[in-house]
C-alpha cells in the first residue's frame, strides 16, 4: 500500500517543461539578455546551466503557484554549437546544437509567409526554387514557423519547431527571411534566426493586442466578443451552427428545387432537364461559369439479389457543398465550405435500395469559383457488400455518363455562407493572442514586415494602426524604440478588383510610418511587382533590401543607399512643377522611360503628365494642364513607375496635393 502511494505521488509531481522555440537547433540572440521560461511543479527550484558559461555555473529560480517560471541569462559574442541543461527537483532537459547570432522576426500575410518552394520555377529577374534549394546549403541560417493559430485568450505556447537550413528543408522558409538572412550573413558573417509569424489574407488588427486596440478606440465591439468567448469558448461553434441552420433554411425558401418542388422526389419528372456527362467541373457543363446551387438526378438499376444489402456511395470530390437523396430520401451531404478536394463517401444502409429502377438526386452548391463533381469516372459509382458470409459478389453500379441537370438559386440571391461566427484570423488581436503572445519572451535583434493588402478598406486608419502595432510589439518585448528595429515592405503593384483609390492610400499609410515609428525604414517594391499577382516571385530583391536597412542602420554598415528618391518638395513654375528629393542623388528611368507622373489643375482632376530629370530635380508638366497646381506620382494601384536612383532603388509613390498632418500615436 505504501508503495503505490509512493508510485502516484510520483506521477502527480510535474516535469520540467520548455516551450517549443526553446529547443534544438535554436538561434539565440548574441550579446544580450535573454529570457527563458517554462513549467514546472509550483515552488519546485528550476536550474539553468549554459554550456558558454566557462565554470559551468547555473543560474536558478522557483516555479510560481501557478507552476510558472522565468529567468535571464546574458549570452556571449557570436558562436557554437552551444548547449543547455534545465534541471528540476525530478526531471531534466538539454538543449542541443544552439548557435548565438542574430534573431529576427518576420512578420505580416502571405507575402512574407510565402515560401521557396512557392516561388516555382524562377523568371525574368529571380531565381526559381530549385535554383535557391541547391545554394542552401548554410546550416548557421536556422528557421522557426510559429504555427497559424487564433486564440481569444493570450496563449504561453505555440508549437512548432527550429529548421536547419538545408537543400533539402530550405523550401518550407519565408522566402523574404530567407533572402534577408542570407544577405546578413554575407555581410556579417553571423548565425541568422528567422522566426516566422506570419497568415496570409489577415488584417493588421489581428496582430495587435487588445490594450493596444483599446487604446486607440477601434474594433469595440469585436474586443467586447472576444472577451465573451473568453468566458464561454463554446459560444463561436454554438453561434456558427445556428448561423448555417439559418442559412439552409433560407437557401430552402430561395431556390425552387428545395421548395415546394421537390427536386429530389422520387417521382419527380425531369424529363426537360438538360443533360451533362458527369464527373465534370461546371465551367465545361451546360452550367458553365456559375456560382450558386445546380441539380443532378439520374437512374439507375439494381438487380434484385442486391436489393437489399448496404453499400457505399463513391461520388469523388465535390466542389464545395452537397447533399444527397436517394429514392426521395436524404441519404447525406457534406454541408460544410472547404471540402472541395475531399472525395464523398456515403454509407448506404440495408433498405435505402430495391429492385430495378432506383433514383439518385444530387444538390451542389458552389459559393464560388469552379463547381461541380471534379473526381474520375472510376470514382464515381455505388458498391453494394457482398452477401454475409460470402468475399465474392460484391456488385459495382457505374454512375458516370449523362445526368439530368438544372440551376438552381444563384449566390448571388443568397447570403454568403457562414464561415465563421464572428471569431477567424482576421478578428482584432487573435493572432496576438495565438501567435505573438507565445514568443514575446524570445529575444530578437528586430522585426521584419510585409503587410497591408488586407487593410485597403480602411486604408487612412492604417495610419494610426501601424504605428501603432508597431509599438505595441516593442512594448510586449520589452524593448523601447532605440533596441527593436522595425523594417517593413510596402506592398507592390496590383490590378485589385474594384479599386477605388485605397491601395495608393495605403502606401501613403506605410511611408507616414518612417516619420511616426522612429528606428523604422520601408523596402519600395513599385519595380518588383507583377500587376497580374498579389504575390511578385521575386522575393529576394525584396529580402535584400530589408537587408540593406539593417545592414546600414542596426549594424552601422556602409551599404550605400537604403532606399531610393523620397519626395520633400514642389515649387510651381508656370505650366511646369519642380520636384525635389530628400536625399540628393543621381536620378535615372527605370528603361530610359518616364512612367507614373500626374499631374492636375485647380479642378484636382489628374491627368497623364510628362517629367524630364534636371540634376537632383525632376521637372513635370502637361500641355492639357496649363496652370498645375498638384503632382500625382505612382498613384494608382497597378501603376509601375520608373523613378529611381543610381542605385537601382525605386522612388516611393507621392503626392503633393494630400500630404496630411497626422500626429504620433
Amino acid at each position: 500500500m505504501a508503495v503505490a502511494a509512493l508510485a502516484l505521488a510520483s506521477l502527480a509531481r510535474a516535469d520540467v517543461r520548455l516551450p517549443s522555440i526553446l529547443s534544438d537547433h535554436m538561434v539565440l540572440q548574441a550579446n544580450a539578455e535573454v529570457t527563458l521560461w517554462g513549467w514546472a511543479e509550483a515552488g519546485e527550484r528550476v536550474a539553468v546551466a549554459p554550456s558558454w558559461e566557462q565554470r559551468g555555473e547555473a543560474r536558478s529560480t522557483r516555479a510560481d503557484e501557478h507552476g510558472r517560471w522565468r529567468l535571464s541569462l546574458r549570452t556571449p559574442g557570436l558562436g557554437g554549437p552551444h548547449s543547455l541543461r534545465v534541471s528540476g527537483d525530478n526531471s531534466q532537459i538539454t538543449i542541443t546544437d544552439i548557435l548565438l547570432g542574430e534573431v529576427w522576426l518576420c512578420g505580416g500575410q502571405s507575402n512574407m509567409e510565402w515560401s521557396v518552394n512557392a516561388i516555382g520555377p524562377g523568371g525574368a529577374g529571380y531565381e526559381g526554387t530549385e535554383a535557391i534549394k541547391a545554394a542552401a546549403d548554410q546550416p548557421t541560417i536556422r528557421f522557426f514557423d510559429v504555427p497559424n493559430v487564433l486564440a481569444a485568450s493570450p496563449m504561453e505556447e505555440c508549437g512548432g519547431r527550429w529548421i536547419v537550413c538545408a537543400p533539402q528543408s530550405v523550401g518550407e522558409f519565408t522566402a523574404v527571411g530567407y533572402f534577408f538572412a542570407r544577405a546578413l550573413q554575407a555581410r556579417l558573417n553571423t548565425p541568422v534566426g528567422l522566426i516566422g509569424s506570419n497568415w496570409g489574407g489577415t488584417r493588421i488588427e489581428a496582430w495587435m493586442s487588445e490594450g493596444a486596440l483599446r487604446s486607440l478606440n477601434v474594433c469595440g465591439q469585436e474586443l467586447d466578443f472576444l472577451a465573451r468567448v473568453r468566458a464561454q469558448p463554446e459560444l463561436p461553434e454554438r453561434m456558427l451552427d445556428e448561423r448555417r441552420l439559418l442559412w439552409w433554411s433560407r437557401l430552402g425558401a430561395i431556390d425552387a428545387g428545395s421548395g415546394d418542388a421537390a427536386w429530389h422526389a422520387d417521382a419527380f419528372d425531369a424529363s426537360d432537364w438538360a443533360l451533362a456527362p458527369l464527373p465534370g467541373a461546371w465551367d465545361a457543363l451546360p452550367a458553365g461559369a456559375f456560382d450558386g446551387v445546380v441539380w443532378y438526378r439520374r437512374s439507375f438499376d439494381v438487380p434484385s439479389d442486391a436489393a437489399a444489402r448496404p453499400g457505399t456511395l463513391h461520388l469523388g470530390p465535390i466542389d464545395d457543398m452537397d447533399t444527397v437523396w436517394i429514392n426521395g430520401r436524404r441519404l447525406a451531404g457534406t454541408e460544410t465550405v472547404g471540402q472541395w478536394f475531399a472525395p464523398r463517401e456515403y454509407a448506404l444502409p440495408q433498405g435505402a435500395l430495391r429492385a430495378g429502377a432506383n433514383t439518385i438526386a444530387i444538390r451542389v452548391v458552389d459559393t464560388g469559383g469552379t463547381g461541380g463533381l471534379t473526381g474520375s469516372a472510376e470514382n464515381l459509382r455505388l458498391a453494394i457488400q457482398a452477401p454475409a458470409g460470402q468475399e465474392a459478389g460484391q456488385k459495382s453500379i457505374a454512375l458516370a455518363g449523362q445526368w439530368a441537370m438544372r440551376r438552381g438559386a444563384a449566390m448571388s440571391q443568397l447570403s454568403a455562407f457562414p464561415s465563421d461566427a464572428g471569431l477567424n484570423a482576421n478578428s482584432p488581436s487573435v493572432l496576438y493572442n495565438g501567435m505573438i503572445e507565445p514568443i514575446r519572451r524570445f529575444a530578437v535583434q528586430g522585426a521584419i514586415w510585409y503587410q497591408g493588402e488586407s487593410n485597403r478598406s480602411n486604408a487612412y486608419d492604417y495610419r494610426r494602426l501601424f504605428p501603432a502595432m508597431i509599438a505595441d510589439w516593442r512594448a510586449s518585448w520589452g524593448v523601447d524604440a532605440a533596441h527593436f528595429p522595425f523594417y517593413f515592405v510596402q506592398i507592390a503593384p496590383f490590378a485589385y478588383w474594384g479599386e477605388q483609390g485605397e491601395t495608393p492610400v495605403v502606401r501613403e499609410s506605410q511611408h507616414l510610418a518612417i516619420q511616426l515609428a522612429r528606428n523604422s525604414g520601408m523596402v519600395v517594391t513599385m519595380d518588383i511587382g507583377d500587376v497580374g499577382d498579389i504575390h511578385p516571385r521575386n522575393k529576394r530583391a525584396v529580402g535584400e533590401r530589408l537587408a540593406l536597412w539593417a545592414l546600414s542602420q542596426t549594424y552601422g554598415h556602409d551599404v550605400g543607399p537604403v532606399n531610393g528618391p523620397a519626395y520633400q518638395s514642389m515649387r510651381l513654375d508656370g505650366h511646369r512643377v519642380e520636384i525635389t528629393f530628400a536625399a540628393p542623388d543621381e536620378l535615372q528611368w527605370r528603361g530610359g522611360k518616364a512612367i507614373g507622373f500626374e499631374v492636375a489643375g485647380a479642378d484636382q482632376r489628374f491627368v497623364v503628365a510628362e517629367a524630364r530629370i534636371e540634376g537632383h530635380r525632376v521637372i513635370v508638366w502637361c500641355e492639357a494642364v496649363p496652370e498645375p497646381v498638384a503632382v500625382r506620382y505612382g498613384w494608382d494601384d497597378d501603376v509601375e513607375p520608373t523613378l529611381m536612383n543610381a542605385a537601382g532603388l525605386p522612388a516611393a509613390p507621392f503626392r503633393t496635393d494630400d500630404w496630411r498632418v497626422v500626429t504620433q500615436p
